[in-house]
């Protein structure tokens, strides 16, 4: 609402400055009009001398009397400059050749010249002519009125400028106190009624009664559908920032809109418009949604999905990641791969056994033994193959809890009885002492690990150490190589992948048991990871951060 003082300046201000401008451009006519006046004047001066130029020689009084009696002075310069007669300065004067005035008329182009006079000394208007070939005829007059005119006209201004300004002062006051009340009224009525006040006030005039009560009840209308599309847009927010998709609202090449997630996907942070993107990856992927027979893309590892809807020239985009969908097909098919692989050879080992001493009934006791063995061995690799498959399901969907105690003597006189390491030395360092800690999954990072070295290293020791650190418990396990690639060192901890590929062919494995290790890690907030050691071969590390010494 405007405020009494500023709705008095809306009155007074814009008519104080028509009217002194409207003033200021009156004078400035009147000054054009008093000079034109003057130099008219002035004109018809030099013509009356002229006539009695023409009439024979200067007589110095009776010319001195004329020119006294209207008011001008006159002179007359020769071809060479010289003044030959002045009516108002008797004797000889300077040269006038250089005067602006004389220069004009010399050569037929007569002016109006304003200037102070060097020889009285007075701001004059000179106006010369030639009378004849060889005389130049000048008039001037002081302009002592014509500033006295001008002056007293800006003062007469100045003072109808004040006149003015004061009666549209209390013109204006008049006006406010009239009608000032009813505005400032009415703004308060209209501000009640964009609130929602019901309590209106009542004017005199039924028309100002009724768009009070319908402006009132638009405003109720209005605030309610926008609260209510304010809660509706809330929640879109909400929905659009935490699904899992991402979303790009394009109109042309203008990004009106996009999530958090569509920038997670498309690994870019995305500008307003799509010709501020610079990483081309992304540019081909915004060119291939604009395509409706494409909607499955591939930006560096990860797959992509998209839909896409069309309406007028405006396009909205929703972007699935397909990548870990893509990876569980792949590890689905590696698992596939590599069990068959597991179950085939053994399978393959029972089945031929079982089937030469079901041929052969008299089977001598010595090769009997020899195909029972072979039958419990590759059951037993069985066996073990369905446990690792059955530990890491348990560890992915129901992480066991670990809030028990344990001793590490015991864990070490469990895990010398459980290893068979055949023609290899394990060397055991092991801290002793209660620890927080679940016996199963350290018996289990264990076995994995020395198995995996036994199996795999080619030399004759390994060493074995488990120590108590300030924060964590530190496993690790060394073998004398062969080294594995850096280039393999993350790959060898995921599900289903088997080292024997990188390391030995000879020895197959089903690539669960460090997949184990690093679940097992995971549960205690710690982490495993493979390095180099320094005999050339390789040393496996796992910090559990959780686990507690028990007092």
């Amino acid at each position: 609402m405007i405020s009494k003082y500023k709705l008095l300046a809306l009155i007074l201000v814009p008519a104080v400055v028509v009217l002194t401008v409207g003033l200021a451009f009156i004078q400035q006519k009147n000054q054009e009009m008093s000079r034109d006046q003057f130099e008219k004047l002035l004109y018809t001066s030099w013509h009356l001398a002229r006539l009695y130029y023409e009439r024979g020689p200067f007589e110095p009084e009776p010319v001195r009397k004329m020119t006294g009696e209207i008011g001008f002075r006159l002179t007359l310069i020769n071809g060479q400059g010289q003044v030959t007669f002045d009516s108002e300065v008797p004797g000889e004067l300077e040269s006038h050749r250089d005067r602006p005035e004389i220069k004009a008329a010399t050569v037929d182009k007569p002016i109006f010249a304003t200037r102070i006079s060097e020889t009285t000394g007075i701001k004059t208007m000179y106006y010369a002519q030639k009378a004849d070939s060889n005389t130049v005829l000048r008039v001037s007059s002081p302009m002592e009125y014509y500033e006295n005119q001008r002056e007293l006209f800006f003062r007469e201004t100045i003072l109808a400028v004040a006149f003015l300004t004061l009666a549209v002062l209390v013109f204006g006051l008049i006006v406010f106190r009239q009608f000032g009340r009813i505005y400032f009224q009415l703004s308060r009525a209209v501000e009640r009624a964009k609130n929602g006040d019901e309590a209106l006030p009542t004017f005199k005039s039924l028309d100002l009664d009724e768009a009070l009560f319908s402006l009132s009840h638009v405003t109720r209308v209005l605030r309610d559908k926008n609260q209510e599309i304010s809660f509706l847009n809330q929640r879109l927010e909400y929905i659009l920032k935490n699904i899992n998709e991402g979303v790009i609202f394009l109109d042309g090449s203008q990004i009106l809109y996009h999530n958090e997630r569509a920038e997670e996907i498309l690994n870019c942070r995305i500008p307003d418009n799509i010709t501020k993107i610079t990483k081309k990856e992304v540019l081909n992927i915004f060119a291939s949604v604009k395509k409706p027979q494409a909607n499955q893309l591939r930006l560096g590892e990860k797959f992509i999905l998209f839909d896409q809807t069309w309406e007028d020239n405006q396009l909205l985009v929703i972007f699935h990641d397909q990548t870990e969908k893509e990876k569980y097909t792949s590890y689905k098919s590696d698992l596939i791969g590599n069990i068959s692989h597991e179950l085939k050879t053994p399978l393959a080992l029972i089945l031929g056994a079982s089937e030469v001493i079901l041929k052969d009934k008299d089977m001598a006791r010595p090769f009997l033994e020899k195909f029972l063995s072979a039958l419990y061995k590759n059951a037993q690799r069985l066996n073990g193959l369905l446990d690792d498959l059955i530990v890491l399901h348990q560890l992915e969907a129901r992480p066991e809890a670990f809030d028990e105690s344990c001793d590490l003597g015991e864990i070490m006189g469990e895990i010398e009885e459980m290893i068979e390491p055949g023609d290899k030395k394990v060397n055991f360092s092991f801290d002793t002492g209660l620890i927080k800690c679940h016996s199963t999954h350290i018996i289990s990072i264990l076995t994995n690990l020395i198995n995996n070295a036994l199996k795999y290293s080619q030399g004759p020791e390994i060493e074995v150490s488990v120590r108590q650190k300030d924060l964590f418990l530190e496993i690790s396990v060394s073998d004398l190589g062969p080294p594995i690639p850096e280039s393999e060192y993350e790959r060898i901890f995921e599900r289903f992948y088997s080292i024997s590929r990188s390391r030995n062919r000879s020895v197959s494995g089903s690539g669960l048991g460090l997949a184990i290790v690093k679940h097992i890690a995971r549960l205690y907030q710690g982490q495993v990871q493979v390095t180099g050691n320094e005999r050339g071969g390789n040393t496996f590390w796992v910090r559990l951060t959780a686990p507690k010494t028990v007092n």
